[in-house]
């Protein structure tokens, strides 16, 4: 399988903290935390970010 160039993976990286930071503004810690959905949405854009710092570590 051809590896995916660099500047895609780091597009992906800067997406997902774009996203990270929409679900999150405007709200104090304590708001976040009880928001399931909001927690849950940047969990998974924490994962995106490490699954793709890890390809880069490969390269």
């Amino acid at each position: 399988m051809p590896e995916r160039k660099t500047i895609f993976i780091l597009e992906d990286i800067l997406k997902s903290i774009e996203h990270i930071q929409t679900y999150t503004k405007g709200l104090s810690f304590e708001q976040f935390t009880s928001h399931f959905m909001a927690v849950e949405a940047c969990l998974y854009n924490i994962q995106i970010i490490g699954e793709a710092v890890s390809i880069l570590h490969r390269i």
